[in-house]
């Protein structure tokens, strides 16, 4: 297979902001007594749009009302405070610099707002290793519709079907392959016990997957 381009999804494949995110908001619940459930987390990893929301879920468990604003804004605290401490995750560099070597175009297309995943890239230094960031405010649909993935691999002018996507969770990979990229997961932290099978390559660390050789 010849490459053309390099997609990657952001949260869970440059870092681990998947975890970051889940610390924070365990912690914000054991300020009221509760336990976030991981299996209900684990629902919103790949999505725009949440469909386990964790201010309803905290006032079910609690029984009492919850100033939403507040409470959002106080785990983006928590959440933003670790979040900028992260590293790349193993081989993302590696990766990026091989695909840079060859004159392999790369993008990110993510669930995130474009602030979050370009804020990240700049404190990292990896911005200039990406062509086009898709973000969710890019597309009217998002994972796990395919429009992410079709945007990011229109803008770096290649064909889908030439095209490689990393990800690290369902619905990423299901928008991926919708789309008729290839698609290696490489799970995170919170992601590597999900069902990853729909992914033409499954992994334990970019480390271990060499792009070249496919």
């Amino acid at each position: 297979m010849v490459i053309s381009a390099i997609v990657f999804d952001f949260d869970g494949v440059i870092i681990d902001t998947e975890k970051v995110c889940f610390d924070a908001w365990q912690t914000v619940f054991s300020e009221y007594n509760q336990v976030l459930p991981l299996e209900e987390w684990v629902k919103n990893i790949g999505r725009a749009v949440k469909v386990a929301d964790p201010h309803k879920m905290l006032e079910e468990l609690t029984g009492k009302p919850i100033n939403q604003e507040q409470l959002l804004l106080h785990a983006r605290k928590i959440e933003m405070a670790a979040a900028n401490k992260l590293e790349p995750l193993p081989g993302v560099i590696k990766t990026l610099q091989a695909a840079n070597d060859m004159n392999i175009p790369c993008a990110v297309a993510s669930s995130s707002s474009r602030k979050w995943v370009a804020d990240h890239l700049n404190r990292m230094g990896l911005e200039h290793y990406f062509k086009t960031l898709v973000c969710r405010e890019d597309t009217s649909t998002h994972k796990p519709e395919p429009e992410p993935y079709l945007t990011a691999v229109n803008r770096l002018g290649a064909l889908p079907e030439n095209s490689i996507a990393v990800e690290d969770a369902p619905m990423g990979i299901l928008s991926a392959t919708t789309a008729g990229l290839r698609c290696v997961a490489v799970g995170c932290s919170l992601t590597k016990h999900l069902d990853l099978s729909r992914a033409t390559w499954q992994i334990d660390s970019l480390d271990r997957f060499d792009f070249m050789a496919v």
